[in-house]
């Protein structure tokens, strides 16, 4: 297997036409990221990792996004109870 070909994912999105930006690409995958980074930080208890959420502010309102966020932690600890064992992780995800 190729390096290159260990660090891609296909998304399929099924948002409605006409919506700008499609809620997968806009919500869905930068709140997994935020939760699959703050997992990582806290089994590795890494202190430079970034666990930051970010969203697009045209997509998302800054109270939606604050809504998100205030979900991470929990969302992080339900996925360490999961799935204990992360192996190696090199790069954060964003």
């Amino acid at each position: 297997m190729n390096h290159s070909s260990l660090h891609r994912i296909i998304v399929v999105d099924s948002t409605r036409r006409g919506k700008r930006y499609p809620d997968a690409l806009s919500k869905t995958i930068p709140l997994w990221c935020a939760v699959i980074n703050t997992s990582i930080k806290e089994v590795y208890m890494l202190e430079q990792w970034d666990n930051a959420l970010y969203t697009s502010p045209i997509a998302v309102s800054r109270s939606e996004h604050d809504q998100m966020a205030a979900k991470v932690d929990a969302y992080a600890q339900a996925l360490v109870v999961c799935l204990p064992s992360f192996g190696v992780v090199p790069i954060s995800f964003r």
